[in-house]
């Protein structure tokens, strides 16, 4: 049974997700990166992505196909905590994220860039947003962990009359649930990309 309450839904999802063994996980990131880069990958297309944590599906298979296809790819960074706003920064290296000289843990232990700072983009000129997330459905709803960082950088899309960036969240199958009702301030995914392939959301 899936709980009804945000919280109870978040941590029962977490759980489950943190148990997928370790060549469940990486055969699933390899799947998501093919059906991605099938739908998506063309020669100067910017595409956003995220550091996995927590359980969350690497995207180190799809940042390496996006390089070889000469994409831009951009990694989030956090300006304030406070206010719950970050930026994203284009990665300086042709690999995704390692902690090296070029990256440092923020205060939820997630990679972030820390050099090539001057390499920000206005979220407006993102073709495509790779979001994590802890659940779904079908119309587009996400449940994220709460701090809302991707809402509010993504605000403008609630206008509903710019055609990008697309939002694509990332996650297993199992992550889906029935309909829910997203509140006022949540930003809405395009699609979904899991196991299975691209899902596109029915608003």
């Amino acid at each position: 049974m899936i709980p009804s309450d945000r919280t109870q839904l978040r941590l029962a999802m977490r759980q489950q997700r943190k148990a997928i063994p370790e060549s469940i996980r990486n055969a699933t990131a390899h799947a998501i990166a093919r059906h991605l880069s099938r739908a998506l990958l063309t020669k100067g297309q910017r595409i956003a992505v995220y550091a996995a944590f927590d359980g969350e599906i690497d995207l180190a298979p799809i940042v390496r196909l996006a390089k070889r296809a000469q994409c831009n790819v951009y990694a989030p960074r956090i300006v304030n905590m406070r206010a719950r706003t970050m930026e994203f920064i284009e990665l300086a290296t042709r690999d995704s994220y390692k902690a090296t000289s070029g990256y440092k843990t923020n205060r939820f232990s997630i990679l972030e860039p820390r050099s090539n700072l001057q390499r920000r983009i206005d979220p407006r000129l993102l073709d495509v947003v790779l979001v994590p997330l802890v659940a779904f459905d079908a119309h587009g709803w996400r449940l994220g962990f709460g701090a809302g960082f991707y809402d509010r950088k993504f605000g403008f899309l609630r206008r509903r009359f710019r055609p990008k960036p697309l939002l694509i969240g990332v996650g297993y199958e199992f992550q889906r649930v029935p309909r829910q009702t997203p509140s006022p301030w949540d930003v809405l995914l395009n699609a979904v990309v899991t196991e299975r392939g691209i899902q596109c959301c029915r608003r």
